[in-house]
């Protein structure tokens, strides 16, 4: 089991190692697009490592909420 737990963990840093730069053009773009504003609630299914729900953060400031669930 922890080893299993360590190469996901691996496996995560070198996804968000490679992604990130992409996501962080891509989501501000897509949360405009929803209509994602302060205040918010918002629910982030198959979050994998987190990226988009952290910019979910950002955009619902203090007042909002985000919610991020996987498996």
């Amino acid at each position: 089991m922890a080893e299993e737990l360590a190469y996901h963990d691996e496996a995560a840093a070198a996804y968000d190692r490679a992604f990130a730069h992409v996501s962080s053009h891509s989501l501000p773009f897509l949360l405009g697009a929803a209509g994602v504003a302060t205040g918010m609630s918002v629910l982030d299914i198959a979050t994998g490592t987190g990226l988009a729900a952290e910019a979910c953060l950002r955009a619902v400031g203090s007042n909002g909420h985000v919610v991020a669930a996987d498996r």
